[in-house]
């Protein structure tokens, strides 16, 4: 098994009253690549915009909504992610679109990428909680990202190796959105909550890396048995 590898992180600009965000990231050449783009959002009022009817999309590709927190107790926090198997390798745009209501909703962006993440199941086990901490199925030395979003006054816990960031514009005290991984522990990987003054809104998976090095290898189981069919083959008309 190949462990999945971390290739880059980045964050889109704080978008207050938009109905959209654009930013780039840059996607690795390596094999197997993985992206997942992480939307944090405050909102007090049931009109302002959601990603209902919305989009994410990278290099104009869509990607697929994978986990939705849904909405913390006073509403002030919630995080979806998304994600987008064998990611195209180079500098593109991530665009996120806000879909239905009629007000505004104050988001923040996150991305992160891999390579060396099975294409089938990238994602072993997910989990989600609001206002609390939490934990995820893992098994020791697995890769576990969590994506959280707080209301105010962000806590980063011991162990966590923050990836990418991105603070409202009146800084932690408004809101910020972090993508962080983790060593993976045997049973359960937990984190502790990160919204410690505020509402808080956390996602969390154990990504799976590749089997034998990636599709490499059964390309070569192939060739060898079709070699030895051909021998067989010689042989007989011999």
């Amino acid at each position: 098994m190949t462990l999945p590898t971390f290739d880059a992180a980045s964050s889109g600009p704080f978008g207050d009253a938009v109905t959209s965000e654009t930013f780039p990231h840059t996607v690795g050449s390596g094999p197997n690549r993985y992206l997942l783009v992480g939307i944090g959002w405050a909102f007090n009022a049931a009109t302002y915009r959601s990603m209902v009817g919305g989009s994410v999309t990278y290099n104009g590709v869509a990607m697929t909504l994978v986990l939705d927190s849904g909405p913390s107790s006073q509403d002030r926090a919630r995080t979806l992610v998304y994600e987008l198997k064998n990611a195209p390798s180079g500098t593109h745009n991530v665009v996120v679109t806000l879909g239905s209501g009629t007000g505004d909703a104050r988001t923040d962006v996150v991305a992160i990428s891999w390579s060396d993440v099975d294409q089938t199941t990238p994602i072993l086990h997910q989990a989600s909680f609001v206002d609390a901490g939490g934990s995820v199925v893992s098994s020791v030395g697995q890769v576990v990202v969590a994506f959280y979003f707080v209301g105010s006054g962000a806590v980063v816990s011991t162990g966590q190796t923050v990836r990418a960031s991105q603070a409202s514009s009146g800084g932690a005290t408004e809101g910020t959105m972090t993508v962080a991984t983790m060593p993976s522990t045997a049973g359960t990987t937990t984190i502790p909550d990160p919204g410690a003054v505020d509402d808080s809104a956390t996602v969390m998976f154990e990504l799976q890396g590749t089997s034998g090095g990636g599709g490499g290898g059964a390309v070569k189981i192939k060739q060898s048995l079709s070699r030895g069919i051909l021998r067989g083959i010689f042989r007989g008309i011999r």
